[in-house]
């Protein structure tokens, strides 16, 4: 089993997942890094189809975990926190990529394009249909995410337009929450060059001893609502509506081109365990992978048999 060096969300894994080697090297700097190798099972020819499919896959892993890294460390009910949560992760989204791989390699122009893949020595992160969390919560998605089009970095995150003065036990049911209950929003922002694109997230939560009787309003929202993001958003509650809104404006200070997918993970606590949503991203329904310049299995595969 694979273990992790510093623990927690920004894990590095040293071992052995699967059929999957994880070794820490440092960069220039001296900081960490994450590397990741198959465990060779045709040792005589590098250059099989075979290898170079697991080449590709663990590839494309090597830049979600980069990506994902605030996420990895969370999100499999059952699986503890940080290092068996990170492995989780990369097990399971290692598995897909792998199944979908072997599926279209020799019919590459039909590849479901859910992964945005590189080609060899492509380091830059990149977006995918990646597995944020898996649980026994039937929830479903209550957060909307909207932008204004495929060269325009601006977003809105908004909950549901329902009634406004009401509790915050009301307000969280209208939302299909409760109190302890966290909705984290994640979306994929494409960047002006694929070493640009990042994940944005919104998240809304309470604390476990928060009043459920209080009148949530425009003055007191941010003292009743527990909200976080890792990017500077207008936020808005609206007394009429209810409806309470995150607005990314500034997507063009981080080189953001426009948002390709999103995934709304949900976390529920019980006990002393957490509770989650199946959760994974899925791409924008307006417009199509080659609009963001995304690659293929037929424009990368060639580049993993060399």
């Amino acid at each position: 089993m694979a273990r992790s060096r510093t623990g927690g969300s920004s894990a590095l894994l040293s071992g052995k997942v699967g059929d999957v080697i994880y070794s820490i090297t440092r960069n220039a700097d001296g900081s960490f890094r994450q590397q990741i190798s198959a465990n060779p099972v045709e040792r005589e020819n590098p250059n099989t189809d075979a290898q170079a499919r697991a080449r590709m896959t663990m590839a494309t892993i090597e830049r979600a975990m980069f990506t994902l890294r605030d996420f990895m460390g969370t999100g499999f009910e059952g699986v503890d926190r940080g290092t068996n949560s990170v492995s989780k992760f990369s097990e399971v989204n290692y598995n897909v990529i792998k199944e979908q791989i072997e599926f279209w390699w020799d019919d590459p122009d039909g590849w479901d394009e859910y992964y945005n893949l590189p080609k060899k020595g492509q380091g830059q992160p990149r977006a995918g249909a990646y597995v944020l969390s898996q649980g026994s919560m039937k929830v479903q998605d209550a957060l909307v995410v909207n932008g204004r089009g495929i060269n325009d970095p601006y977003f809105v995150v908004s909950t549901s337009n329902r009634n406004g003065g009401v509790s915050l036990k009301t307000w969280l049911a209208q939302n299909s929450m409760r109190i302890g209950d966290q909705r984290v929003k994640a979306i994929f922002m494409e960047g002006v060059t694929s070493s640009y694109t990042a994940v944005v997230y919104v998240i809304i939560a309470t604390n476990p001893n928060a009043n459920p009787d209080v009148i949530l309003t425009s003055s007191n929202f941010r003292k009743h609502l527990i909200l976080n993001s890792n990017v500077p958003l207008n936020v808005i509650f609206d007394n009429s509506t209810g409806v309470l809104s995150f607005a990314f404006e500034r997507g063009a200070d981080y080189h953001f081109k426009c948002f390709s997918m999103y995934a709304e993970r949900f976390r529920r606590p019980k006990g002393n365990v957490f509770l989650y949503n199946n959760s994974e991203f899925i791409p924008h329904a307006w417009y199509t992978p080659s609009d963001y310049g995304w690659q293929n299995l037929s424009n990368v595969k060639s580049s993993w048999l060399i």
